[in-house]
C-alpha cells in the first residue's frame, strides 16, 4: 500500500484558520496590532482591485459586509468565520461587519462590543464604530432603532461585496433582513470570497507554524495509526465497521473523557507540546469502501456496513488549526494495494516558477546585446552564443578543427609583431630594468661619525642604518645593505658573533645577479667576534636582525609604491549640483568603522565622500576601464574603476576602485524592525520573493544610469571614450586565478571577477598569448595561462577551470582574436619568461612562440614545434603537481598589471635545456612509472615551486 499525501487546501477554497474559540471563556482579549495589520490587507487588496486579477471581483464596489448567523455544532465551516477568526482570532455569532471607504462598522451584541471597544480605542487606520444590540429582555423599540440606524449606512450604496454563497440564519439574521426590506434599499451583491481567499493568503510566522504543527499531526495520525490499522484490517479480514475504525481515529485526539493518545503523537515531529483541547476534525473523519457505497461529498454519519477487504478504498482526514487534509486512493487486489491517486510525490514533480513578462528568455543562439545602441564586440569581434555545448572529445575536436586556421592566422601575426617590435633592441631586455651597482654611504666624512666609535666595540647607529665594527683597532663602519646575515654561537664561557658580508659567488636565488663595482677585487666574507659577555652580544644580534628587517621592509614599500601616481587636483562641479549615488560603500575599504557615503560626478573625476567625511576622488584620466555589474544572482550591485596607474586609498595601494549597495533590504530582517512590527510577522514567500526581484531591478537600473552618466562624463573630459562595459554572465566559467575558486565573466575588452577582493580584471587587447595546460583526455580540469605584449609582466595563471567549459574557452578565445597553445603539462613559465626577456629580439628571430602546440594542428605536423616544447619538461619536472589547486603567481596586488620584478627563477640557455630533456627521457624510458626524473637537475631549489607539474602517464 503506498504513502499518503499531504493536501493543504489553498486559502482561497479553504479558509478556516484557527480553532473554534469560545467568547464564554474570559478572560477574551483582542489583539488589536493584529488586528489593524490585516484590516489593512483587506483595505490595501480593494484599493488595488482594479492592478491584480484575483482581486478584481472587489473593483467598482461601495462596501463590503461580512454576516455571520447564530452557530452549529453541525454545520460546515463557513468563509465567514474564517475571515472573522483572521481578523479577531475569535468568532463572533450574529455579528455584522460592514467596511467602507472611510469606516468600519460593527453590529452586534452588547456583550461582544465590549469585547470589540479596545479595537476602536486603538484608533486604527481605518476608523471603528461599533453598534451593541440591546439583550432580548430589553425594549424591541431600541433593537428596531439600532437596525434603522445600520441599514441607513447603505443609503448610497449600489454594489456590495459579500459571501453571495452562505446562507444565515437567526434572529439578527431576521432583523435585519426585515429592516432591509423596510427601508426599500436594494443593492447588487456581489461574492468576493476568491478576493478575501486571496487577501488571506499571505501568512505571516504565527500562521505558518500553526500550519507546521497541523500538518505533522495529519501526516502521524495517517502514517502512523490509519494507515497501520487498516492494513491490520485487511491482512487479517478482521470484520470492522466504519463507523467503529472512525470512532476510533476520532479518540486519538482525546475527549472529556479520556486524555489525547501521546503513545501515537511522540511519534511525530515537535508535537509533544501541542494543546491538543485546542484541536479538533474539521469533519468526520471519512473511511469508504464497497460496502458501504462512494460518496465524494463530506457525510457526517460513518457508514455501519463492515470495511470490505477488496475493492476501491477513499479516505480522508481534517484536522485544525489550520485546515489541512490528508485524501488517498487505495485499490486493493488479491496481491497488493494500488494507489489510484498517483500523482506527484515528491517537490520536483510539482513545484513550478513563475517568470516575469519583462524577462526574455535566452535565446539559444544569439549574441549577448549590451544596453548600448551601437552594436558591441568583445574584443573587436562579435561574441557567439552562450548555449554552446562542451565536454565531448568529437565535440572539442571539432572546435579545435574549426579554429585552427583562423589560430593559424593569429599565430602568424603575433609572430610578425614580434620581430618589428624587436628588430632593432638586439640582445636588449626588452625594456626589463637592469640591476645596476649602487653605493651605499654611512658617513660623509669623519665628522659625521658618531662618538661612540672612541671605545673599540661594535657599534650600531641605527639613524645612519650602519653598523661600526673594530677592526685591528680601527672603527671601519659597514652599511646595512652590506650585510647578508649575522648568527651568534655559545661555546663554554665565550659567545661568538659572526657577521656574513654580501660577496660575488656566493648568492642564489633572485639576487644571484647583483652586480659589485669590482667582482675581481678581493671580499671579506665573515667576520667572528667574541665576548664573555653573553648579554651584550644577544642585544647586538638581535639589533642587527631587527635593523636588517626593517630596512627590507622600507625597500620593498618603497618597490611597491614605485609605480603609485599622484593624481592632479579634482576640479569640484560649478553652477549646478553634481549627480549623485548615495549609500554605497567603497572597496578597498577606507579606515575606521564602516560606514555608508555618496559617489558624485565632478568636473574631472569622481568623489566618494563618507559619512565620516573621508574622501576618495579618481579622475577619469586614470580610468581604464568602467565596469556595472547587477545584483542578478549576486549579493551586491557594483559600479568598478580599473586605473591605468595605482593610487593610495588610506595605506593601501590600489588600481581597482569599486562602490557598491548590498541587494538585501534591512526592513526585511527577521530580528525585528519597522516593516516587522507593521505587519507582525514575515512576508509571504512569494511576496517576498517578487519584492526583492523589484528591488533588485530597481537598484540594477539606479546604478546602470549612473555608471551611464560616468561614462558619459569622463568622454567629455578625456576627448576620447570611456565605454561602460558589463559582465556577460552566460559566458562565465569557473576557475582558481588567485587561492579560491571564482566565477569569471568575459566583457567586451576583459575578463573579470569583480564580486569580491582580490579582483581579476585581464585587458584582452594586452595579451600576447593564452596557453591552454593540462588539456588531457580523463582530466577534470585544465589550466589557462595568459602572456601579455609586456613581456616583463608576470603571468597571468587561471588554475582548475572545468574540463567541460573547454570547449567555451576555445571558442571564446578565438572570438575575441588571442592566439591560442595547448599542453598536456603545466610549462614553467618562471625560466621561460627569464630566458626570452634575456633577448627578446633572438626569442622571436628563433621562431617565437613557435614551440607551443596550436590546437587542432594536423598530428606531427610540427616535430621541431614538439622538441622546442619538451625542452622545457626537466625544469618543470617534480616542480609542482600536475594538479595545482592555487595560483603559482599570487602578487599582492590583484589586478593585471603586475611586473616581473619579483621573480626567483633562474634562467638556463636552450643548450642545456635540450641537454636536460634528452637527459630525463631517457631516464623515464628506462624506469618506466619509477618517478625518475630531474633528480640530477642542477636547477637551483626555489623556495616557492613554479607552475610546472609531471604529465600524468
Amino acid at each position: 500500500m503506498t504513502p499518503f499525501r499531504c493536501l493543504c487546501s489553498p486559502p482561497k477554497t479553504k479558509l478556516v484558520t484557527h480553532p473554534r474559540q469560545s467568547l464564554l471563556m474570559a478572560p477574551v482579549e483582542l489583539d488589536t496590532v493584529h488586528y489593524n495589520v490585516r484590516m489593512s490587507i483587506i483595505y490595501d487588496a480593494w484599493s488595488s482591485a482594479s492592478d491584480f486579477e484575483e482581486y478584481n471581483s472587489m473593483s467598482n464596489l461601495d462596501a463590503l459586509l461580512l454576516i455571520s448567523g447564530e452557530h452549529s455544532e453541525d454545520d460546515v465551516p463557513r468563509k465567514t468565520s474564517a475571515v472573522q477568526t483572521w481578523l479577531l482570532g475569535y468568532e463572533f455569532p450574529s455579528t455584522f461587519i460592514l467596511m467602507q471607504k472611510n469606516r468600519v462598522t460593527f453590529l452586534c451584541s452588547s456583550s461582544k462590543a465590549k469585547i470589540l471597544e479596545p479595537i476602536r480605542a486603538s484608533s486604527p487606520r481605518i476608523p471603528v464604530e461599533i453598534l451593541a444590540l440591546p439583550k432580548a429582555k430589553d425594549a424591541t423599540a431600541n433593537t428596531q432603532e439600532i437596525m434603522n440606524n445600520f441599514i441607513a449606512l447603505f443609503t448610497n450604496v449600489q454594489r456590495v461585496g459579500t459571501l453571495t454563497k452562505e446562507e444565515q440564519s437567526g434572529k439578527a439574521i431576521s432583523d435585519y433582513k426585515a429592516a432591509l426590506q423596510a427601508a426599500g434599499h436594494n443593492f447588487e451583491g456581489i461574492d468576493i470570497s476568491v478576493a478575501l481567499g486571496a487577501a488571506m493568503a499571505i501568512k505571516d510566522e504565527e500562521e505558518l507554524k500553526i500550519i507546521r504543527t497541523t500538518s505533522n499531526l495529519c501526516n502521524t495520525l495517517v502514517a502512523s495509526y490509519i494507515l497501520p490499522k487498516l492494513e491490520t484490517i485487511i491482512d487479517k479480514e478482521k470484520p470492522t465497521s466504519h463507523a467503529a475504525l472512525v470512532s476510533l481515529v476520532e479518540h486519538r485526539l482525546g475527549d472529556n473523557e479520556r486524555a489525547a493518545d501521546m503513545k501515537l503523537w511522540s511519534k511525530g515531529r515537535n508535537l509533544t507540546d501541542v494543546d491538543f483541547a485546542s484541536v479538533e476534525f474539521v469533519y468526520v473523519p471519512q473511511i469508504q469502501s464497497a460496502a458501504s457505497g462512494y460518496n465524494l461529498k463530506l457525510v457526517n454519519e460513518p457508514s455501519s456496513a463492515e470495511i470490505s477487504f477488496k475493492g476501491v478504498l477513499i479516505t480522508s482526514v481534517g484536522l485544525k488549526p489550520y485546515s489541512v487534509q490528508i485524501a488517498d486512493t487505495i485499490k486493493i487486489g488479491q496481491e497488493r494495494g494500488v494507489s489510484l491517486t498517483d500523482v506527484a510525490r515528491e517537490s520536483k514533480d510539482c513545484l513550478f516558477f513563475f517568470q516575469q513578462d519583462n524577462e526574455e528568455k535566452p535565446k539559444p543562439k544569439s549574441a549577448p546585446k549590451p544596453a548600448s545602441p551601437a552594436k558591441k564586440i568583445a574584443g573587436g569581434k562579435a561574441l557567439r552564443t552562450a548555449t554552446r555545448s562542451g565536454g565531448g572529445a568529437e565535440n572539442v575536436q571539432t572546435v579545435r578543427t574549426k579554429n585552427y586556421p583562423h589560430q593559424v592566422e593569429l599565430h602568424a601575426k603575433r609572430q610578425s609583431e614580434g620581430l618589428a617590435r624587436y628588430e632593432s633592441g638586439g640582445g636588449g631586455g626588452g625594456g626589463a630594468e637592469r640591476k645596476t651597482w649602487k653605493r651605499f654611504v654611512s658617513y660623509k666624512g669623519d665628522a659625521a661619525l658618531p662618538t661612540e666609535i672612541s671605545e673599540p666595540k661594535i657599534y650600531i647607529d641605527k639613524k645612519a642604518l650602519t653598523v661600526v665594527l673594530p677592526i685591528n683597532g680601527y672603527a671601519v663602519p659597514f652599511h646595512i645593505n652590506t650585510i647578508k646575515n649575522a648568527s651568534k654561537n655559545d661555546e663554554a664561557e665565550y659567545v661568538y658573533l659572526r657577521i656574513n658580508l654580501q660577496t660575488p659567488g656566493q648568492l642564489t636565488g633572485k639576487k644571484e645577479d647583483t652586480p659589485f663595482e669590482d667582482p675581481d677585487a678581493t671580499f671579506i666574507r665573515s667576520l667572528t667576534y667574541r665576548s664573555l659577555n653573553r648579554m651584550r652580544f644577544d642585544n647586538l644580534f638581535t639589533s642587527i636582525q631587527q635593523l636588517k628587517k626593517d630596512v627590507n621592509k622600507k625597500e620593498q614599500q618603497k618597490k611597491e609604491l614605485a609605480d603609485v601616481v599622484e593624481q592632479d587636483k579634482l576640479e569640484e562641479l560649478k553652477g549646478r549640483r553634481p549627480h549623485k549615488l548615495p549609500d554605497v560603500f567603497p572597496r578597498p575599504a577606507l579606515d575606521g568603522k564602516r560606514l555608508p557615503g555618496d559617489v558624485e560626478i565632478h568636473q574631472n573625476g569622481l568623489r566618494y565622500t563618507s559619512m565620516a567625511n573621508q574622501r576618495v576622488d579618481v579622475l577619469f584620466s586614470n580610468i581604464k576601464h568602467l565596469f556595472f555589474q547587477p545584483c542578478d544572482n549576486e549579493l551586491v550591485v557594483i559600479i568598478h574603476c580599473h586605473l591605468r596607474s595605482p593610487i593610495m586609498i588610506g595605506k593601501k595601494k590600489t588600481k581597482d576602485v569599486q562602490f557598491y549597495r548590498e541587494a538585501t533590504d534591512m526592513q526585511f530582517d527577521e530580528t525585528g524592525n519597522r516593516k516587522r512590527k507593521h505587519r507582525y510577522g514575515d512576508e509571504d514567500e512569494i511576496e517576498m520573493e517578487q519584492a526583492e526581484r523589484k528591488r533588485r531591478t530597481q537598484l540594477n537600473k539606479e546604478f546602470k544610469a549612473f555608471a551611464e552618466k560616468i561614462s558619459e562624463a569622463a568622454t567629455d573630459s578625456n576627448g576620447e571614450p570611456l565605454e561602460l562595459d558589463i559582465p556577460y554572465t552566460e559566458l562565465a566559467f569557473e576557475g582558481v586565478p588567485f587561492r579560491t575558486n571564482v566565477k569569471l565573466a568575459p566583457t567586451m575588452d576583459c575578463l573579470v571577477y569583480l564580486t569580491d577582493p582580490p579582483f581579476l580584471v585581464a585587458t584582452l587587447a594586452e595579451i600576447e598569448i593564452a596557453s591552454l595546460e593540462r588539456v588531457q583526455f580523463g582530466l577534470k580540469h585544465f589550466d589557462l595561462v595568459f602572456v601579455f605584449h609586456d613581456l616583463t609582466r608576470q603571468p597571468l595563471s587561471i588554475n582548475s577551470i572545468p574540463s567541460s567549459q573547454l570547449n567555451n574557452v576555445m571558442e571564446w578565445l578565438n572570438d575575441v582574436d588571442v592566439p591560442v597553445a595547448e599542453s598536456q603539462i603545466n610549462l614553467n613559465w618562471g625560466p621561460i619568461m627569464k630566458t626570452i626577456n634575456d633577448d627578446p629580439a633572438e626569442f622571436f628571430a628563433g621562431g617565437g612562440w613557435g614551440f607551443l602546440t596550436i590546437p587542432g594542428a594536423p598530428a606531427g605536423g610540427d616535430s621541431s614545434a614538439s622538441e622546442e616544447e619538451s625542452s622545457y619538461d626537466e625544469s618543470s619536472d617534480g616542480a609542482s603537481s600536475s594538479e595545482p589547486s592555487e595560483s603559482d603567481f599570487d602578487g599582492d596586488d590583484a589586478s593585471d598589471d603586475d611586473d616581473m620584478s619579483g621573480m626567483d627563477d633562474s634562467g638556463e640557455d636552450w643548450e642545456e635545456m635540450e641537454e636536460k630533456a634528452a637527459k630525463s627521457d631517457k631516464k623515464k624510458a628506462d624506469k618506466r612509472g619509477g618517478g625518475g626524473g630531474g633528480s640530477d637537475s642542477d636547477v637551483p631549489k626555489k623556495k616557492k615551486p613554479a607552475a610546472a607539474g609531471k604529465s600524468k602517464r
